[in-house]
């Protein structure tokens, strides 16, 4: 029996930020062919797991293995294919979303492609609505695959911990786009604007909390 470890966030009431570690089966591997390379057995190998991940674990087991991550992309290749059932990315997306009760908002370009996506969690606003006095912002560039900024928004309790708000992924750093994700995240909130929002000196999305939250004060880190 062969482990990888995932991290995992454990969320609750009075704690929304403890990290604990979970071993992950990975039973796998030891079928060494006459080329010398794993023969992976796909009911345990999980495609979230880097090949970097499932080679380390593999070597502490069988150390004179040899490198083959061929293999394991291909395997992954296939359980990817296996998991979305000739599904599109997107449409698996919003299949999942809408079996753990998640919210989102989208807008679509004139000929239909996604170019803003606001997705948060049923327990996410439950948490932002009680704990609604500070909130920080702050927007990653093109750090995914499909090269969008990524705006998170990440809410802190009275217990000095930090929780999920909500995140949008966005077509372009703009003032219209931060209006739009800030407005969404507006509507969860309901009439529990937040008392102070912390963000970078990012000019358009400094406006766009002026315009939306114009009674919030603006809290800028250096």
């Amino acid at each position: 029996m062969h482990y990888l470890f995932e991290i995992q966030l454990k969320t609750n009431m009075s704690s929304c930020n403890v990290i604990r570690v979970v071993p992950i089966e990975i039973d796998c591997v030891l079928v060494i062919k006459e080329r010398g390379t794993p023969d992976l057995c796909q009911k345990h190998v999980t495609f979230w797991h880097t090949q970097r991940q499932i080679l380390s674990s593999l070597h502490q087991r069988k150390k004179n293995l040899p490198p083959d991550s061929r293999t394991i992309y291909n395997l992954k290749a296939k359980l990817r294919k296996d998991k979305l059932q000739n599904r599109s990315m997107v449409s698996a997306l919003f299949e999942e979303l809408e079996k753990e009760d998640s919210i989102y908002d989208i807008l679509y370009n004139t000929i239909g492609h996604i170019t803003h996506l606001f997705i948060t969690h049923p327990l996410s606003i439950k948490l932002s609505k009680i704990f609604s006095t500070i909130f920080v912002m702050d927007c990653t560039y093109k750090t995914n695959k499909y090269h969008m900024p990524l705006l998170d928004i990440i809410g802190v309790s009275c217990f000095n911990t930090s929780f999920y708000s909500g995140f949008a992924f966005l077509e372009k750093e703009d003032e219209d786009s931060y209006i739009w994700a800030l407005s969404a995240f507006q509507m969860i909130l309901e009439n529990c604007d937040p008392s102070v929002i912390m963000t970078d000196r990012e000019l358009a999305l400094m406006n766009a909390i002026k315009m939306v939250f114009p009674n919030t004060i603006l809290n800028i880190r250096e």
